[in-house]
């Protein structure tokens, strides 16, 4: 299944927590602290987590999401188109950026 009109690259500040957020009074409350806010997602907290805990030198990371579902309404009809849109915007992105991101680093 494909999406019917042409896909969408959001950047903004995403949320991260440690539990999945699906009470849609919670989603509210959090928008209305955090207006810019496009989203909240639990994944990459646990990668920020391991990163932060771990020792010196500390491993760098990044994240990129593709959504599928919006917190109380879930679905996995998307999941692998999903999946596959954040994995290859994932490798064009490093290709391109590699060197800029991490000179030291050799690609």
């Amino acid at each position: 299944m494909l999406p019917e009109g042409p896909n969408r690259v959001h950047l903004g500040p995403l949320g991260a927590a440690d539990q999945v957020i699906d009470d849609e009074s919670r989603i509210l409350e959090i928008q209305r602290n955090w207006r810019k806010l496009i989203g909240v997602e639990m994944e990459t907290y646990g990668v920020y987590r391991a990163c932060y805990e771990s020792p010196d030198p500390k491993p760098r990371f990044v994240s990129f999401k593709s959504v599928c579902d919006f917190a109380a309404v879930k679905s996995d009809s998307w999941q692998q188109y999903a999946a596959f849109v954040a994995a290859e915007f994932t490798a064009e992105f490093l290709r391109g950026e590699w060197a800029a991101l991490w000179p030291s680093i050799p690609s």
